[in-house]
């Protein structure tokens, strides 16, 4: 049932956020690194073949029990620029179960990491543990001493409606446990603080431009206050008075920070006679796990249909959202 509800919840989300989009961005160039952040602020100069090689070490044992032994055999940066861990996800049950990974965290700082596996009985799986990081690194984070991972525990017969087996959260330590650090970032002279409610600080850190996406970015540093996982949005965006389309969606684990960005189409600025952003105004709507789950705790998602999900999200997909949503403020960005 958790894994229905968790899609249900990613659906939802989507919804509320249909305008948005999400991917990796570079921030200012005079981010700095926390005096409690190990590690220098820009990264190595390093060949390609030197980035992509293997790390040397012994392997790592997270998790040994009754369903899962998981063991980290090797670190390197993957071709895609992703920090990743080599992992052997052994099943030591007589059965066979599905294994993933939620949103992970590293050094406390929320990222986006790719794992799901299905084990037969007895059986192993090697699967890569991806982190897109490049936010991180652009942000002066330098070393990774404390990669949190939650791992979920499945019946891989019924992995829709079947709660999970099993949650273990697991941290993996690149230097060691004693060396394990949490970021703290420093405040710049050109910060903003858009918005700081009980739920949620969201601070502007200044514009860049990515020249492969062709978009102008408002970078933004996020921090949830609370014991639940929030997802935020743009619900609507106004620069120097003119609406325009806003790409912005972002999931903040509870306890977390998040690096993130809205991130504003270079043609539809020029279409609107955008030359320099002025102002950015944008209507931003927060979601929390619980509220979700409590209204659809009632729901039959082992026998849904599509009928029943287009009533629940009220035809446009939004209607209910709103009801629902944590809070829905206007903030202001001048630069």
């Amino acid at each position: 049932m958790k894994k229905a509800i968790a899609i249900l919840l990613a659906v939802c989300m989507l919804f509320a956020f249909a305008a948005c989009g999400d991917k990796e961005k570079a921030t200012p160039a005079d981010a700095q690194v926390s005096d409690n952040q190990t590690g220098d602020a820009s990264t190595p100069d390093t060949t390609e073949a030197e980035k992509n090689e293997p790390e040397k070490m012994e392997p790592v044992v997270l998790l040994d029990n009754e369903y899962l032994t998981l063991t980290i055999n090797e670190t390197y940066i993957d071709e895609d620029d992703c920090y990743t861990l080599k992992a052997t996800f052994e099943n030591n049950a007589e059965k066979n179960y599905s294994y993933y990974i939620e949103p992970s965290s590293i050094n406390g700082i929320s990222v986006v990491n790719y794992l799901y596996a299905d084990v037969s009985a007895g059986k192993k799986a090697i699967e890569e543990i991806n982190f897109e990081d490049s936010l991180l690194r652009n942000n002066g984070v330098g070393e990774y001493t404390d990669i949190e991972m939650t791992v979920i525990v499945s019946d891989d017969e019924d992995f829709l409606s079947e709660e999970s087996v099993a949650e273990y959260t697991v941290h993996y330590y690149p230097l060691g446990e004693d060396k394990a650090t949490k970021y703290e970032r420093q405040p710049l002279d050109t910060d903003k603080v858009l918005l700081d409610n009980e739920y949620v600080t969201v601070t502007a850190i200044g514009f860049t431009h990515d020249e492969e996406w062709e978009t102008t970015d408002l970078n933004l540093f996020i921090v949830n206050k609370t014991e639940d996982n929030i997802a935020l949005g743009a619900d609507a965006c106004v620069v120097n008075d003119i609406m325009i389309e806003a790409y912005y969606a972002e999931e903040i684990p509870a306890g977390k920070v998040a690096f993130s960005c809205l991130s504003f189409d270079d043609e539809e600025l020029k279409d609107k006679y955008i030359e320099e952003i002025e102002s950015v105004e944008i209507e931003l709507a927060a979601l929390g796990e619980t509220n979700i789950l409590d209204f659809i705790g009632n729901i039959d998602l082992e026998n849904i249909s599509e009928e029943d999900i287009s009533s629940i999200l009220g035809g446009d997909g939004l209607g209910f959202l709103e009801t629902m949503y944590l809070f829905e403020e206007t903030v202001v960005y001048e630069p």
